[in-house]
């Protein structure tokens, strides 16, 4: 019996690290994957979701009102200008055949976006390619290399798809525009990081980022299309409405979020832990409903401070001169995106989808390693990600934990594991190939 945890722990690292299924096993799992995607589509389907603030957002352009104030329904609209000229097409879709109708398509969009994704992302962290139907010499969703890592990201992608989100999309976007960096394809990659700025705000770290890095054309690509995205819908609206836009996006922004435990940011840690009466002791006893802000100044000045923290620690693992390549570039740029959701004032727990690619790729990494002393070091890490993160989202398990895990912040400190996980392989894989 003493001999038992040594046992399991051994079965665990096998799993992880040297279990190579056959075709026959890697198609069982493909199927147990499908069967759990069609056990949520139901569930998918059901809902209006994001998806009903897309549509509306396209039908107040074709109605010719304000995208900002004239959404009907209470809801509240809180991306660019540009993000509702890519609405009307959905408006219209609804228009000609019907709501439930567009909901199959979004989620047969959001599963191309995340196929797309796993095209770019699993072949740089594992050199082999990736295919839907298991192959020799190929990566499949039956292959441990890209199960472990939807594994440990399956409750972001079920909130995806449950709440018919567009970060999948987003990500897809970004992942492709790293790897076109990465092939050094820098005009083209940097349009798809503008683009997706454009639309959000948070990729928009990306072009100070390429300027640090000194990749100019990449740069130069990434703010020209950024800039010319933002503007041209002033060619749609005309100058005068567009910039009643720019002045009443702000206000929108603002609009609809407190720092209750949905919202995994650092500011929101902050403020629940040193912001709100009682402090960090009671803040599982704050309601999962909307919480405001406590204004307090403290909140500010420490998160502030764990900003400048993992901005020192970033520029000090990645330096301007820094060896670059495709896998590099890759990394570099999902840490970075995740310590853009993290500085966002607003990071709901399904924007934390981006964890999947820092978790492929240091998961690619550690595989690699012969040394015992990592293979133990992350069956500890995947063990404490999925006590962190399985428990807290109310959208795949129900409990009575997952208030308290949210208002504690489990998906903010994952992602701040994660983040420093990733500078730390980062500078490892410069110095192993020097």
């Amino acid at each position: 019996m003493n001999k038992l945890p040594g046992r399991i722990k051994m079965l665990f690292s096998q799993l992880l690290f040297e279990f190579v299924p056959s075709l026959k096993q890697q198609k069982w799992l493909v199927a147990v994957w499908g069967l759990v995607f069609i056990g949520g589509l139901k569930d998918y389907l059901k809902r209006a979701g994001d998806l009903q603030i897309y549509v509306e957002m396209g039908e107040v352009v074709l109605r010719g009102g304000n995208i900002y104030r004239d959404l009907r329904y209470g809801l509240v609209g809180a991306w660019p200008p540009i993000y509702s000229l890519f609405c009307v097409p959905l408006a219209l879709f609804v228009r000609v055949t019907s709501f439930p109708a567009l909901r199959l398509v979004w989620v047969m969009i959001l599963l191309g976006s995340l196929y797309l994704t796993a095209r770019k992302l699993f072949p740089v962290a594992f050199g082999k390619p990736f295919a839907l139907v298991p192959r020799r010499g190929a990566l499949s969703p039956g292959s441990p290399e890209v199960f472990v890592p939807l594994l440990l990201t399956i409750v972001f992608l079920n909130d995806n798809f449950k709440f018919l989100q567009v970060n999948i999309i987003l990500l897809a976007v970004v992942v492709l525009g790293l790897d076109l960096i990465g092939r050094n394809r820098d005009i083209n990659g940097g349009i798809l990081l503008g683009l997706a700025a454009s639309l959000k705000i948070i990729p928009g770290i990306f072009l100070p980022y390429l300027l640090y890095r000194r990749r100019w054309v990449a740069a130069i690509s990434c703010g020209s299309s950024l800039i010319l995205f933002s503007i041209f819908p002033a060619l749609i609206f005309g100058w005068h409405k567009f910039a009643g836009y720019a002045a009443s996006w702000p206000e929108a922004v603002g609009k609809g979020w407190g720092i209750n435990g949905n919202n995994q940011s650092l500011f929101a840690m902050c403020d629940r832990f040193f912001g709100q009466s009682g402090g960090f002791l009671s803040a599982f006893q704050l309601p999962p409903a909307f919480v405001s802000p406590s204004g307090k100044p403290v909140v500010q000045i420490i998160y502030w401070a764990i900003i400048f923290l993992l901005l020192f620690a970033f520029v000090r693992s990645v330096p301007p001169r820094a060896r670059v390549n495709r896998r590099f570039l890759m990394l570099e740029g999902a840490v970075l995106y995740l310590l853009a959701m993290l500085a966002s004032p607003l990071a709901w727990r399904h924007y934390f989808i981006v964890l999947l690619a820092p978790i492929t790729l240091l998961y690619g990494w550690v595989r690699e390693r012969k040394q015992f002393k990592y293979r133990d070091k992350t069956l500890y890490l995947v063990l404490l990600i999925l006590v962190l993160v399985l428990p807290s989202p109310s959208g795949l398990f129900r409990n009575i934990l997952s208030t308290i895990w949210m208002n504690y912040s489990s998906v903010t400190f994952t992602a701040l594991i994660i983040f420093f996980l990733g500078l730390w392989a980062r500078g490892s894989m410069e110095v192993s190939k020097k």
